[in-house]
């Protein structure tokens, strides 16, 4: 991998890092809706318990994706970008086009 694929793949990962962090800004953590539902529909209980669940399972894989982009953006620092984590061969660049985070190459995704 040349350094201007490096350099590329670096840019890319920033980019995604800040549009990741800005979506997790959009998806606060709610850990408490209330519990008062004298007077309130239980329907309108129910509609914020799924609001809540739907809420945290997207801010989970928001911040998953943003440790998979980090680990990216460290290995590029460390020199050990490209690398498959499971066979230590290279990760192409058809896979790290599509999925710049990725931590496996082709074959250990598709479980050689």
């Amino acid at each position: 991998m040349t350094p201007q694929d490096l350099e590329k793949f670096k840019t890319t990962l920033l980019k995604t890092k800040a549009y990741l962090e800005e979506e997790l800004g959009h998806h606060p953590m709610v850990t408490n809706m209330g519990t008062d539902v004298e007077g309130r529909s239980y329907d309108e209980e129910a509609d914020q318990a799924e609001e809540l669940t739907v809420n945290n399972a997207t801010r989970l894989s928001l911040k998953q994706r943003l440790g998979a982009v980090n680990d990216a953006l460290r290995k590029i620092d460390q020199g050990g970008y490209g690398r498959c984590e499971k066979c230590r061969g290279e990760i192409g660049m058809d896979v790290l086009e599509a999925d710049p985070e990725s931590w496996y190459c082709k074959q250990c995704k598709n479980g050689r």
